[in-house]
């Protein structure tokens, strides 16, 4: 099962190659457009760097003169006088990220960092989880929730943030992109989800009074876990991944789970055997 991964490396191009990329992939003629001139200002910024194009293209594809300017304004002013190429990539991301304008679809993009790296994420997983950890509103069927599913990661994929995979109902997220969206997830701005991935890479005791991790919705990737204590907390759902690679297994060190007082825990999932 392979992905289409044919824009995601950070090789570096010329700035003539850089600016035929960025005006391809915004599928706008914009040498014709009356603000060529802020558009190549914005490419300018992100030359050499694919995946920042092509991210930051995608996103301001369907907009106004006026939010081309300020995006420009943004990606200069968000980061430091000497950046490197993560810095830029990053802020790129988080720019399309911020210019989704459905809240559900933040969501399930969210929802994918939670993912070990290099995954292929199953649709019917964001589906069932979407709608088991209620971040799909107006659902009240898994038929529906697939339907959600499908808008959203298609959504996702014309805005550069996740990928195609040779095998429908499977989609992936590049590594750069992961690493920006577990910021993104883990930073409590959303108002009603909250995600952790890759907690366990000292964590050996779920603290009960931390407010910050009082806040998660849902956590992920806990492999080196010898005692997990999840007390007190809003976590929904404890995740374990489906596909491992053999003989690794995630939480395969757990000794003992605690799970005292948490009234809104709705599953431990756990994929095919």
């Amino acid at each position: 099962m392979g992905c289409k991964e044919n824009w995601i490396h950070l090789n570096i191009l010329s700035t003539e190659d850089s600016w035929d990329l960025f005006i391809k992939t915004a599928g706008t003629d914009l040498d014709s457009t009356e603000f060529e001139a802020v558009a190549r200002e914005v490419a300018g910024e992100y030359q050499g760097l694919p995946l920042a194009l092509v991210t930051v293209a995608r996103a301001l594809d369907d907009k106004d003169e006026e939010e081309w300017k300020k995006a420009a304004r943004r990606l200069k002013r968000s980061v430091s006088p000497n950046p490197d190429h993560q810095e830029k990539v990053t802020e790129c991301i988080k720019l399309s990220y911020d210019f989704l304008k459905d809240r559900e679809a933040r969501a399930c993009f969210l929802m994918c960092c939670l993912f070990p790296e290099d995954h292929h994420i199953s649709k019917e997983v964001l589906a069932r989880d979407g709608m088991g950890l209620r971040l799909f509103h107006n659902v009240d069927t898994l038929d529906e929730a697939r339907g959600d599913a499908n808008t959203f990661t298609k959504n996702l994929i014309d805005s550069g943030l996740l990928l195609k995979c040779d095998e429908d109902g499977f989609v992936k997220m590049h590594d750069v992109v992961r690493d920006t969206t577990k910021l993104i997830s883990s930073s409590g701005d959303e108002e009603l989800f909250n995600f952790m991935a890759q907690a366990g890479s000292a964590l050996e005791e779920w603290p009960r009074h931390d407010t910050h991790f009082e806040s998660y919705t849902a956590v992920s990737n806990l492999n080196n876990q010898e005692i997990l204590k999840v007390t007190g907390n809003s976590i929904k759902e404890v995740f374990y991944f489906e596909g491992l690679p053999e003989g690794r297994h995630y939480l395969e060190l757990l000794k003992e789970l605690r799970l005292d007082n948490l009234s809104q825990l709705a599953s431990i999932w756990k994929g095919p055997a």
